[in-house]
């Protein structure tokens, strides 16, 4: 047992020391054992003193995220058409434009994607990998970063609010599904809740300088993506309490250790809930900045909820002397950590049996060439109809030959563009785009021209969208898998993963891959 380890194992049961107390032992030295004397350890196996060390809950937490890295699903089309496609284009010089990346709107900055295309572009030059390889390197990257943040978390959790919540709260982290989702997704929501963790975790452990740096860190690199509206918002609800903070917590000249109450630990929270649910336009990756304090706030209820009970036992039937009540409430952390995990894995399950799908199909085109033994000069041409927003990202396309298209559906917005050839397409001005959201039929491809087309069955058609697997002069299918048909599938059911129940109040659609008939590929 190390120090720092038995320090929060005492932390646990240590009486709330007053702020006289506690600067006046922040001064004392700290007096060194005598040569030759052993020094006492406690050693108890009191289920209320058991608890992951910091090495133990990296590992847990890293399993965890390279699992999501590389299972998870594109939950957000604008993941993959903001950061993917134009991390895409850094790389490659070949990718998908929104019109928030045009340079007469300029909303979106390419800072952010070059932090995380600097590492993939090195992995690119000294490997040469498969592009698929490159995504899923890019994920796992993200996946360390956000465990090494979690793990400070979780440290400095148990140093401010005692090992129980701690382990509590690693627990609820380590099973939760949006942590799943969030951890590995590449947004600068993913990124503002690495930074927001790191940011309380400093602040608990009063390293308020520390804590600055996060905050700002995740202010100018994580939420570039808000309107300026909500940023002004968060400032003026925030501004009042760091003051507040400053005047009472961080003295001039003495540093103090203060506990501070549950309800201003958690502020940061409430105050993020208060400004989004407001908000007229809700998106869950808002959220994803105070996933780990939503965790938090559990382990906390639930540690609260285990002295309530501790009280009506010990009004009823009057305790021992110096009973914890951990001794006599274990069941109910128990129960929670295991319903909570249950929750979250069927969640989990669910999403990839619903949704992953758009993953596989493109992982089955990307070794098509191979298969099939397709030159790799060859100029290909897949399309997308209605299926445009489950596009991965060009990184799941076999070589930069490949070339992603959109055919026209009942969807009338903005679609993406291609990056102009050249130097300078980063500064070209494209008329077709716009910030109303207006169809840009220049963009639509001729179907005559696709060698691939992705489609899903939903059992019905129109005129823009008909079964192109029932056409059978013109396409024949080579892959297909589940995806889920939402309007014929029950909503507890197709939320949660239920063994058994699940598939039988669940509807599938053939997600397929569809080659054309009429066009060779040469």
């Amino acid at each position: 047992m190390t120090k720092s380890q038995l320090s929060f194992r005492l932390r646990q049961n240590a009486p709330q020391q007053t702020r006289r107390e506690s600067r006046d032992k922040s001064h004392k030295k700290p007096q060194k054992p005598p040569p030759n004397k052993p020094v006492e350890v406690s050693t108890s196996t009191s289920p209320g003193l058991i608890f992951p060390a910091s090495d133990t809950a990296f590992k847990t937490l890293l399993s965890a995220r390279f699992c999501a890295a590389i299972w998870s699903h594109i939950s957000d089309c604008d993941e993959t058409f903001n950061y993917w496609e134009p991390m895409h284009y850094l790389i490659f010089g070949k990718g998908l434009q929104t019109w928030e990346y045009s340079p007469q709107f300029g909303l979106r900055s390419y800072f952010y994607l070059m932090l995380h295309a600097a590492p993939a572009w090195i992995y690119h030059k000294l490997v040469q990998p498969n592009p698929l390889l490159m995504f899923y390197f890019v994920r796992c990257i993200l996946g360390v970063i956000c465990a090494s943040c979690e793990v400070y978390f979780y440290k400095s959790v148990c140093r401010e609010f005692g090992v129980h919540i701690g382990r509590i709260c690693l627990a609820f982290q380590l099973f939760s599904a949006g942590m799943f989702i969030s951890s590995t997704s590449f947004l600068p929501s993913s990124f503002a809740m690495y930074t927001f963790a790191a940011a309380c975790a400093s602040w608990w452990q009063q390293k308020y300088a520390l804590a600055i740096f996060f905050t700002a860190l995740g202010s100018l690199l994580g939420m570039l993506e808000l309107k300026y509206t909500v940023e002004s918002m968060i400032f003026a609800l925030l501004s009042p309490i760091a003051i507040t903070l400053n005047y009472f917590c961080v003295p001039a000249k003495n540093k103090c250790t203060v506990y501070l109450p549950y309800w201003l630990s958690l502020s940061p929270l409430y105050l993020w809930l208060l400004v989004f649910m407001i908000q007229e336009h809700k998106e869950e990756r808002f959220l994803y900045p105070v996933y780990p304090l939503i965790c938090l706030s559990g382990a906390i209820t639930v540690d609260i909820i285990q002295k309530l009970w501790f009280r009506i036992l010990n009004f009823l039937q009057k305790m021992p002397q110096g009973t914890h009540y951990l001794d006599k409430t274990m069941f109910i952390m128990f129960i929670s950590i295991l319903l909570t995990s249950l929750l979250g894995i069927s969640r989990i399950l669910s999403l990839y049996r619903n949704y992953h799908a758009s993953i596989d199909l493109m992982m089955e085109l990307n070794k098509y060439p191979v298969e099939q033994k397709i030159s790799e000069r060859a100029q290909i041409n897949v399309c997308y109809g209605k299926e445009w927003h489950r596009y991965p990202s060009s990184f799941f396309l076999p070589n930069v030959n490949w070339n992603i298209r959109f055919i026209k559906s009942e969807f009338d917005g903005m679609l993406p563009a291609p990056y102009s050839v050249g130097d300078n397409a980063t500064s070209i001005v494209h008329e077709y785009f716009n910030d109303q959201n207006r169809e840009a039929p220049e963009l639509y491809f001729d179907i005559n021209k696709c060698h691939f087309l992705v489609d899903t069955d939903l059992g019905k058609e129109t005129a823009l969208e008909p079964n192109y697997a029932n056409q059978k002069d013109r396409w024949k299918v080579i892959k297909t898998h589940r995806f889920l048909n939402q309007s014929k599938s029950h909503p507890l059911f197709r939320s949660f993963y239920i063994l058994y129940w699940s598939d039988r109040y669940v509807t599938f659609s053939n997600f397929s891959l569809l080659q054309s008939t009429r066009l060779k590929i040469k």
